[in-house]
């Protein structure tokens, strides 16, 4: 193992002591060539400064090179930061994670709203008829005609929102902007569909954005963090 020591100090106790470098290795029981090598290269084996510490009496930190500490101080705060960046619990990122498993289990809740009432009403579902964007359809959906429609855009809504969520919890920056916009479209898109646009819709609209433009650059910030550690 090598060790880096400062060799200047070596030379000048040396000196002091008015020892040439062959004493030197004499009294420290090693040959010429090391002494040498400690003085021209600034590094020597752990034996080899444990000799040299016990012919000068000094502690190891007067012969050791301090660089070799700020380094080791360095590393052991680099893989800190990136633990900490790593497994650090972040409430920005999580409570835009937080809305969109919520939205996804009230989706999820009034899909089986919806079965249960078509199996009430013993109506049969139609699986993908139509990609009709709309919940409110009376004409598709009228009771008197048997079946009840489904829009595929409420199954695709279920499907990319999953996507969103895991993609917000990997940390993937693509997925918290497309969550940014298409959350808060989708309430603006049910609540058209349902008549009820308000202001307090609007609001809750904005609210929606904001929290997830937050998650957003929270997760740039913490991607661009982990590429500088």
């Amino acid at each position: 193992m090598n060790m880096k020591i400062r060799k200047t100090v070596v030379q000048k106790l040396r000196k002091n002591k008015g020892w040439s470098q062959q004493h030197l290795a004499d009294v420290c029981s090693l040959n010429l060539r090391t002494i040498q090598r400690v003085e021209n290269t600034n590094s020597c084996s752990l034996e080899t400064l444990n000799a040299l510490l016990s012919v000068f009496e000094l502690k190891r930190d007067k012969l050791e090179d301090p660089a070799i500490f700020k380094q080791n101080i360095n590393t052991k705060e680099t893989i800190a930061n990136k633990i900490l960046i790593k497994y650090r619990i972040n409430w920005r990122k999580n409570i835009g994670l937080l809305i969109l498993l919520f939205l996804l289990i009230f989706k999820s809740a009034l899909y089986m709203t919806m079965l249960e009432e078509a199996a009430a009403e013993d109506l049969d579902i139609r699986w993908f008829h139509s990609f009709s964007i709309s919940f409110g359809d009376d004409s598709s959906n009228d009771k008197s005609s048997g079946y009840m429609i489904i829009p595929m855009l409420f199954y695709f809504d279920i499907i990319l929102t999953s996507i969103l969520a895991f993609g917000i919890y990997r940390n993937f920056k693509s997925a918290a902007f497309f969550a940014m916009l298409w959350i808060p479209f989708m309430h603006l898109k049910y609540s058209a569909v349902q008549g009820s646009i308000t202001p307090i819709t609007v609001f809750v609209t904005l609210v929606l954005g904001s929290i997830l433009l937050v998650t957003f650059r929270d997760i740039r910030d913490r991607n661009n963090l982990e590429k500088t550690v």
